[in-house]
């Protein structure tokens, strides 16, 4: 059986290479790791982030600033699966329509029907699913 030479060597590739730069420049180890993550981010590859990460429990500047540029250009994705994902953003307008509602309802005198036409209105998703989303906020807070 044939064995990785990383196993052999108890090394991650990434880990040779930062200790080698390391060596060769005369960079800190701080320098040559986010020099090496950055490198293979630019590949594709987040196994060194991920092992950053999980060794030092933290990001430094340069490679948050990568990572937030890879986000905002769409070079790095979530990988879209089968069925359809949640919508975090439809989920946040349905709890601001929930609480909007009962809090409406609480202190000013407005009718049912009124508020509902209203806030469909102002978020842009119609009458039936602000009363939807009063719905599952009702339910879900029952106890059971």
């Amino acid at each position: 059986m044939k064995r990785k030479i990383w196993t052999q060597l108890g090394l991650e590739p990434w880990e040779y290479e930062l200790n080698s730069i390391a060596v060769e420049t005369g960079m800190t180890a701080h320098e040559a790791k986010n020099k090496v993550v950055m490198e293979w981010m630019r590949a594709g590859d987040f196994r060194p982030l991920l092992w950053m990460i999980r060794k030092e429990g933290m990001l430094r500047a340069p490679v948050v600033g990568l990572l937030a540029r890879m986000i905002a250009t769409g070079q790095l994705r979530v990988k879209k699966g089968r069925g359809r994902r949640p919508d975090p953003e439809a989920a946040a307008r349905d709890q601001f329509a929930a609480d909007t509602y009962e809090d409406f309802l609480k202190h000013y005198e407005v009718g049912s029907d009124e508020l509902f036409e209203i806030l469909g209105s102002v978020t842009g998703k119609g009458e039936g699913s602000v009363r939807q989303a009063v719905t599952a906020k009702r339910t879900k807070s029952k106890p059971r």
